[in-house]
Parts: C-alpha cells; structure tokens; sequence
C-alpha cells in the first residue's frame, strides 16, 4: 500500500486520521488559527 506497517506507524495513522475528523481539516484548523488571532489584536 506504499506505507510501512508496524504498530507505532499505525497508531500515528490513526490518531492523525481520528484528528482530522475530530477537528476539520487542517486548512479548517488553519483559517480557525487566522480568524483567533486577527481577532485578538483588535483594536477596542
């Protein structure tokens, strides 16, 4: 399948793909980032 088998390697896999449905994708995860930290700075 082009990927190394092993149970450190598939815990790792499935944790990463547990997140991803857990928390939204990662371009998810970065435009939540983003919007946080515009929102932080401004100003009153």
């Amino acid at each position: 399948h082009g990927y190394v088998k092993g149970p450190a390697v598939e815990r790792l896999y499935r944790d990463a793909r547990f997140a991803e449905l857990a928390y939204g994708t990662s371009e998810m995860q970065r435009a939540f980032i983003a919007r946080d930290s515009l929102n932080r700075y401004k100003p009153a």
